[in-house]
């Protein structure tokens, strides 16, 4: 019987269709742990051609359970990193290799849901093989599609994402706390939880260092001290700068909920689980540091607000001035 995930997926399209690019290989990450009372952990990154992508597929499926007859580490997350460029409608990766690693991962509805989609975090029954699949999306710069193999216990992530958000995703892998809890299934779904929350504070900084440069510049504040230089260039022009400071804190408003319902998603989906308490304890973490960002958020969005009435309050008074000169 279909479920509402086949007829969302079946009647909407809400991202644009991209093209494929020529490249030859495609960029993997893996994660591996060895087995033993000591277990270690160790992430590799490396490029795959497009000719032996059967080949990488096999070689990090582990068909069993951990065995001590078997080799001594096993794969317990794979990733396929597929950079995707807005600007030129372009997933840079060679043509049907996303549709290969959809079918061989049996993420078909996962990869057509969150596409019906703008924004949120969801699992889904695969109808393919009948396993539990997860998306994780924020059009339109990041979509995540996962899920883990009950025999084997082997995680297998696609992601479609700008390349700065890949090189941030990267760099987690390299992480202990994030190699140690690879084998958890909602640990691809934590991993998007703080690049989001990396992204908030990149964009609530660069805010506030306009704002601040701004209110040297017009005296409207009534701080004690000020380390930033003026903000330069003409009246007009600040006031366009403050009037993006005012849209971008819309944005960071946005991505705080998006941030929030990730969050919630997460912890939601293992709240049963007593063997996932140190996985809650990195969200509640996060949780923490959101709320600072929401009132940072808040805080600075009202001084912007001021910065823009002042700037547009001296604007107004110099053109005046002119006209006065004039006369």
């Amino acid at each position: 019987m279909a479920s509402i995930d086949d007829y969302f997926a079946s009647r909407q399209c809400l991202w644009d269709k991209y093209s494929s690019s020529s490249k030859g290989f495609l960029t993997v990450s893996e994660v591996w742990h060895s087995k033993g009372l000591n277990m270690e952990h160790k992430a590799l990154h490396h490029t795959v051609n497009n000719g032996d992508l059967s080949t990488w597929l096999n070689e990090t499926n582990t068909p069993q359970p951990l065995d001590p007859t078997l080799k001594k580490e096993k794969c317990v997350l794979r990733v396929a990193w597929i950079p995707h460029d807005r600007k030129q409608g372009l997933n840079d990766v060679g043509a049907g290799i996303l549709e290969e690693l959809t079918r061989a991962f049996h993420h078909q509805l996962a990869q057509a849901r969150f596409r019906a989609t703008f924004a949120g975090a969801a699992s889904l029954t695969e109808p393919s093989n009948g396993r539990r699949t997860y998306y994780f999306c924020n059009h339109p710069h990041l979509a995540v599609t996962w899920s883990q193999c009950t025999i084997s216990g082997l995680t297998s992530v696609i992601c479609i994402a700008e390349q700065k958000k890949i090189v941030i995703l990267q760099d987690l892998l390299t992480c202990q706390f994030i190699q140690a809890s690879a084998n958890l299934e909602l640990t691809p779904a934590l991993m998007c939880s703080i690049l989001c929350c990396r992204e908030i504070d990149y964009l609530l900084n660069t805010i506030k260092q306009q704002v601040r440069q701004t209110e040297v510049r017009t005296g409207h504040h009534g701080f004690m001290s000020r380390s930033e230089p003026p903000a330069t260039g003409d009246l007009l022009g600040i006031s366009a700068d403050m009037s993006g400071c005012v849209s971008n804190l819309a944005v960071v408003t946005r991505r705080l909920g998006v941030l929030r319902e990730l969050n919630r998603f997460i912890v939601g989906g293992v709240a049963n689980s007593p063997a996932l308490k140190e996985l809650i304890s990195n969200v509640k973490a996060i949780q923490h540091h959101s709320v600072m960002q929401r009132l940072d958020a808040e805080f600075f969005t009202r001084r912007a607000q001021i910065q823009r009435d002042a700037v547009s309050a001296m604007f107004i008074d110099l053109i005046s001035d002119s006209m006065t000169f004039e006369v």
